[in-house]
């Protein structure tokens, strides 16, 4: 018993572990007994001969560091075996590949798409106040004078647009989470999506905002100058 505390402290110092989780004879037998179909025959064993298991998760699904976490635990006085799971780790990483290729795709995806409407909008408001425009440059109204609504409204579609995206994203992450751990529990692993973060949040809300602007400053650029009193 004091080797396994020792153990299990050892293995809660490791730099990169999430969490350990220890698991006794009796219950790898019960455990073993519920999956494999021989429960009754089991049943005649005086004692498990399963051996004690610590269970470990990283905190990084990178198959370098998981690596390097499994060598350092494997020397370590008492261990007899370390056992990962490298192909689950493998799939796992190829999925999240396929993950950040996909949002990078789409994001650029929605930027354009943002910078579009943004840009057509304004030019619908350009033409739809062409009198007005005209009546303020003869009255002496500057060119930035006349440019500046329509930089605020698209600044406004872009910061809308950046809003909308976020309880999109809330909203996909909290309906995903639940195939995830289905998906997770199949191979004995737990793991969620998370949120954004605070940062990543600012991103898109001021990543929004620029392209709202950008496109509304392309479209007054392009029409204004058709404007003349």
């Amino acid at each position: 018993e004091r080797i396994l505390e020792r153990l299990e402290t050892q293995l809660q110092t490791v730099v990169g572990v999430s969490s350990v989780s220890y698991i006794s004879p009796e219950e790898a037998l019960t455990e073993f007994q519920t999956l494999s179909g021989f429960g009754s025959a089991l049943d005649y064993l005086a004692e498990s001969p399963l051996p004690a298991v610590f269970v470990v998760q990283p905190d990084s699904v990178r198959l370098e560091r998981a690596g390097e976490i499994a060598d350092q635990i494997s020397e370590f006085s008492g261990v007899d075996q370390v056992q990962i799971d490298m192909q689950w780790l493998q799939r796992l990483k190829s999925m999240l590949e396929i993950g950040e290729k996909l949002i990078t795709a789409l994001s650029i995806t929605l930027g354009l798409g943002v910078l579009l409407a943004v840009a057509n909008t304004i030019r619908m408001a350009i033409q739809s106040r062409t009198d007005e425009i005209i009546v303020i440059r003869l009255v002496g109204g500057t060119d930035g004078y006349v440019r500046r609504p329509f930089l605020y409204t698209g600044l406004i579609f872009g910061l809308s647009g950046g809003l909308v995206s976020v309880v999109l994203l809330w909203f996909s992450v909290n309906w995903l989470n639940s195939s995830i751990e289905v998906l997770a529990s199949l191979y004995e692993s737990r793991f969620l999506l998370h949120g954004l973060s605070a940062g990543s949040l600012m991103s898109i809300l001021g990543g929004g905002s620029l392209l709202g602007l950008l496109g509304a400053w392309l479209a007054v650029r392009r029409h204004l100058r058709g404007i003349e009193p």
